[in-house]
């Protein structure tokens, strides 16, 4: 994440002593010998805002980091934002303390002005971006491919960022900005229950490639029955609360601006990862560049994991929640596009592809802006 003060987002000296290691790495001829600032100037996109609205241990932060962690050239991220910056949090959240005085006045609401900055804030980074690209190898000819730029950010649901009394305003502060929204929400609520344990248990919230084996993390959770009932109970009216502006107008319309996601369909197809590179307006071919080092933090299946899961499953299904159960599914890492020969080809043949052409369905129209 990056530490960023967003009330004044100070501009970049874009290519500032910064100097091509030993040459270029683009074809010679037109404006492929530009650097820096140049670059950066003359490749500026038009611009769209997406946010992705889910719950904790929903793989919201596998998925943002997986479309935003420079994997994609064309897309950054400013991750959980309002989480590090309390001044752009309390921005955020304005409406909930000052709703009637807001509206007297006329006052832009805090929601759009922070929308406002954090889009600021992605922008910087893709224009640091551009202008940083002659230092990687083929990076320039990858960002000229851009047909635009997108920047995005994860906004917490039900804990934190958007809760039962604010979610209307920023629904609709979402949709006057001509933002696109990914909504992801986890389906298992006895599986959600059973990882936020475990991230209490272990302290772990992620478990990277390099530094985590996710066996290591393995618990034993004594779970009794009312507490599941209680937490599946509360969890199902706040997703409801949460949903419910984005399914109704404008968001239910045909425009193509919102997309439903599930986090146990992300973990048995790379569709999933596709819908939402689509939902940007890019290629599904696009979706191929995608890649990441978050494993699956829990490796464990539900009957592994619950002291006593006989007992707690008689409980849940006498209880009508026996859908929640399937005692040994073993969970697995996500699955990406890049690893589907059918759809990308064979990893031997990715490493050359360069073109991140439009989705012609979903092309930003009226919810692009020029920079």
């Amino acid at each position: 994440m990056r530490g960023v003060r967003v009330a004044v987002v100070a501009p970049m000296v874009l290519g500032a002593a910064i100097a091509p290691p030993g040459g270029s790495d683009e074809p010679s001829g037109g404006d492929m010998g530009l650097r820096g600032e140049e670059f950066a100037r003359a490749f500026e996109k038009p611009w769209v805002s997406f946010a992705i609205i889910a719950g904790s241990a929903t793989g919201s932060s596998w998925l943002n980091h997986l479309l935003a962690d420079h994997s994609h050239p064309c897309i950054t991220s400013a991750d959980e934002i309002l989480l590090e910056n309390r001044t752009l949090y309390r921005m955020f959240r304005l409406i909930d303390r000052e709703p009637a005085r807001l509206r007297k006045e006329g006052a832009e609401n805090g929601i759009s002005r922070a929308l406002k900055d954090i889009d600021e804030v992605n922008r910087e980074e893709m224009r640091r971006r551009a202008a940083t690209a002659h230092i990687i190898p083929g990076l320039q000819a990858r960002m000229r491919g851009c047909p635009f730029w997108a920047g995005g950010v994860k906004f917490n649901a039900l804990d934190r960022d958007v809760t039962d009394r604010n979610v209307r305003a920023v629904a609709n502060e979402l949709w006057s900005a001509g933002w696109r929204v990914i909504m992801l929400r986890r389906t298992n609520l006895l599986d959600l229950q059973l990882s936020h344990i475990s991230r209490e248990m272990t302290g772990a919230t992620h478990c990277t490639h390099l530094d985590c084996d996710p066996h290591s993390l393995n618990v034993s959770i004594k779970l009794h029955c009312d507490n599941a009932l209680a937490y599946i109970g509360a969890h199902t009216e706040g997703n409801e609360r949460i949903e419910e502006p984005f399914r109704q107008p404008p968001w239910n319309s045909s425009d193509g601006r919102i997309l439903w996601l599930e986090y146990e369909r992300l973990q048995e197809r790379d569709q999933g990862v596709v819908d939402a590179t689509e939902l940007l307006g890019f290629s599904a071919s696009s979706a191929c560049e995608l890649k990441i080092g978050i494993d699956k933090r829990v490796a464990q299946t539900q009957r592994e994991m619950i002291h006593k899961y006989d007992t707690l499953a008689r409980c849940l299904n006498d209880s009508g929640h026996g859908r929640f159960l399937h005692p040994d599914y073993r969970p697995r890492s996500n699955p990406l596009p890049s690893q589907n020969e059918s759809r990308c080809g064979s990893p031997a043949h990715q490493d050359g592809w360069l073109g991140f052409g439009l989705n012609p369905e979903t092309r930003p129209s009226h919810n692009m802006t020029k920079l």
